[in-house]
């Protein structure tokens, strides 16, 4: 499939912009923290939580060959233009001290799938797969050749984002997850009220 590379998009978020942007001063700087290094320093909303090229599709892993390999960050693009809006509608009802069943079931769905498509999911995901086919492997050896020693199971190209899309975008999965932050829509961050407050919706 011919693409125009002024449309292909190698920053990908795995926390959308318009989320960032309300822990953003007006220049769009903000403080990133690391964790495992327990320090912050400056960063930029275009610039953090993305990776090049992170949801994109290994070409040679696609049934259709004129399939978009940027299939998923497309999907998450749309999205973020919905949640952008449910999120605005869930501040204004956190103000005024009551958030509606029906915009704190939307976000508890967003929640979710901001959940699954972080990079600490995608290593759960990518663990627990590995493990489940070894087991299979070693199960096939154990039948199929008795005493021999059974082979690694190894991840093919691509293998990672295809799994990480199947978990991420999977509808059972985003409503089981999200059925666990349903009891805790309030809880939004201060922080991100008074910077939006004061704004307009950015997208």
């Amino acid at each position: 499939m011919s693409r125009d590379p002024k449309q292909i998009k190698k920053n990908q978020h795995t926390v959308p912009q318009c989320y960032l942007r309300g822990f953003a001063d007006e220049q769009q700087g903000l403080f990133s923290f690391n964790k495992m290094y327990q320090s912050a320093k400056q960063a930029g909303v275009s610039k953090s939580a993305c990776f090049d090229y992170y949801y994109d599709f290994d070409p040679a892993t696609l049934e259709n060959p004129d399939d978009d390999p940027q299939w998923a960050e497309n999907t998450f693009a749309l999205l973020e233009g919905r949640f952008r809006e449910v999120l605005d509608a869930c501040l204004v009802e956190a103000e005024a001290g009551e958030l509606s069943v029906k915009n704190g079931s939307y976000l508890a769905q967003f929640v979710a799938i901001q959940w699954l498509r972080t990079v600490s999911a995608r290593k759960v995901f990518v663990e627990a797969d590995v493990k489940l086919n070894q087991a299979v492997v070693d199960q096939l050896y154990k039948q199929l050749f008795p005493g021999m020693r059974p082979g690694k199971f190894v991840n093919g190209s691509g293998y990672e984002q295809r799994l990480h899309a199947s978990m991420m975008l999977d509808y059972p999965i985003i409503i089981s997850t999200a059925e666990r932050f349903s009891n805790k829509p309030l809880q939004i961050s201060t922080t991100f009220r008074l910077r939006t407050r004061s704004r307009p919706s950015q997208q």
